[in-house]
């Protein structure tokens, strides 16, 4: 009897190893502890992220930290404070690009499923970005209804990607300012603005219905219509906006280092 007994004994171990539910070593749940902690426990995050996937990475910039969850990460640091991201196309792109150790700095809001943005930033140096989601609509978030012509040029801009904006430089702060007439950044220019630093340092980053150039003599300046395709033949800085002449000819002049002027119409 005792033999028997002992035999289930051993036949009741094997059947719970094998089913998982009793082991050597019991597996340790991932932690979710300080600042992060706090966050998940807001109203409403828990539902949103699920549970927690791995442990707390910290050591960061900024002497931040992060944590995986089932549906999206928390992101903290002492500077930008906790915010979570939901899984989607901006938190793919903004990890795959570096996240917090990247170029683009902190989360400096929380990102909830469906977002068309995410404000970014670095403390130390005071930059910030917006990365702006495209869903093939061309459509800028948050802007009104356009004009016919405006959503068929937007039409042709249509595509899918996350573009960043430098919101803390010149195009960046033009582009806020007037961004019902400027579009969506475009993905023509997917890393944001870009700069030609020789002879003339002049930074650029493409819209949706304009271009917009910089450089330190001239400032911020659009570039609409035809300009935009001809600007290569140019390739110096935008003096002034386009403007309009009698009999309805469009001019738009650009300086370039050596002092040679070229005038597009």
């Amino acid at each position: 009897m005792a033999a028997r007994a002992s035999s289930w004994t051993a036949l009741g171990t094997v059947l719970l190893l094998g089913a998982g539910l009793l082991t050597g070593c019991a597996q340790r749940a991932p932690e979710v502890t300080g600042a992060i902690l706090d966050h998940y426990r807001a109203q409403g995050v828990r539902e949103l992220l699920g549970e927690p996937v791995e442990d707390q990475r910290c050591g960061l910039p900024g002497d931040g930290c992060e944590q995986a969850f089932q549906r999206g990460r928390i992101f903290c640091s002492p500077s930008s404070g906790a915010a979570h991201l939901v899984a989607g196309p901006l938190l793919d792109w903004y990890t795959g690009h570096g996240g917090p150790e990247g170029d683009y700095g902190w989360p400096a809001e929380s990102l909830e499923a469906g977002a068309r943005q995410l404000r970014t930033g670095h403390a130390a140096d005071g930059a910030s970005w917006l990365l702006v989601r495209r869903e093939g609509s061309g459509e800028t978030p948050g802007r009104s209804a356009a004009s016919a012509a405006t959503q068929e040029q937007d039409a042709e801009e249509s595509d899918d990607g996350v573009v960043p904006v430098r919101t803390s430089g010149a195009i960046g702060a033009y582009w806020l300012a007037h961004r019902e007439q400027l579009g969506a950044p475009s993905s023509r220019t997917p890393e944001g603005e870009r700069c030609d630093e020789a002879p003339t340092p002049v930074y650029r980053q493409n819209f949706d219905r304009a271009d917009l150039l910089w450089d330190a003599a001239h400032g911020a300046q659009p570039l609409r219509g035809a300009f935009r395709g001809r600007y290569e033949e140019a390739m110096g800085a935008a003096e002034a906006p386009e403007r309009t002449l009698p009999g309805g000819v469009v001019l738009q002049s650009f300086l370039a280092a050596d002092g040679t002027r070229t005038v597009l119409r």
